[in-house]
């Protein structure tokens, strides 16, 4: 099943329904966060981060953690295709979906892209976040980094298992992209060697985010080989924490 998030006035809605007619979907409205701060966390969001949340993040976060909800109370579902509105799919994600088959054995998001990433860009994303402990799921590559976050939910496939670690909580508190905080709770993150979507930059953050692309090395690429160089020291002296 693919749900989709999307705010009820969104302009984003006729490109998404131009892009993937080839597949069934069904829209789910966005939580608007002005009007359900009291579903949220906000405290313990105020402890965690040492700041106020937007309200654009309130309601990304309730988004999918009702999306969550949804799939752990799920009869019949045995995982869940969370994209947002602005998700970018590539030719192959199409042939990826048709075949895909996700194990509910274990606890395990799979991201299907970055947001604020491009193609082109992907050479030194790789070479900034590199991965581990690769599977292959339905033909397609993805693997492990616990130290990697904070890189948009653009796109996912969330199995059942996974739903219900999240579902304990009654209310959430986190940012919906903190995936760091979704691997403590003994969730397999994982995340795409070859991105199948990417985020349009061309429209505007429903968390009020400034958008524009990471892994640019044209932009100040002394900084960017630095990171490089950091990610890469630090991932081969902890190795994914294993």
């Amino acid at each position: 099943m693919i749900r989709v998030i999307s705010l009820d006035d969104s302009p984003n809605k006729k490109r998404f329904d131009k892009r993937y007619k080839k597949f069934s979907y069904s829209y789910f409205d966005a939580i608007k966060g002005s009007v359900h701060k009291n579903e949220f966390d906000i405290e313990f969001f105020k402890y965690k981060y040492a700041r106020e949340p937007r309200d654009g993040e309130i309601g990304c976060t309730l988004s999918h953690f009702f999306l969550f909800l949804e799939l752990a109370n799920s009869i019949n579902s045995e995982y869940l295709i969370i994209l947002e509105d602005d998700a970018i799919p590539e030719d192959v994600f199409f042939d990826f979906i048709k075949k895909l088959e996700v194990q509910n054995d274990i606890p395990a998001c799979y991201l299907l892209g970055h947001s604020k990433t491009n193609k082109k860009n992907l050479v030194f994303q790789r070479m900034k976040q590199p991965l581990c402990n690769k599977v292959n799921l339905s033909g397609l590559y993805f693997g492990k980094n616990n130290r990697l976050s904070y890189c948009g939910t653009v796109g996912y496939i969330i199995n059942k298992k996974a739903a219900e670690c999240i579902a304990n909580f009654k209310k959430p508190y986190w940012l919906a992209d903190d995936w760091s905080l979704f691997s403590s709770l003994g969730i397999n993150i994982y995340h795409p060697v070859s991105p199948v979507i990417y985020e349009d930059l061309n429209t505007d953050s429903s968390t009020a985010n400034l958008i524009e692309v990471n892994h640019n090395w044209k932009k100040e690429p002394i900084t960017q080989m630095l990171s490089i160089l950091r990610s890469r020291f630090i991932f081969k002296l902890l190795r994914n924490e294993r």
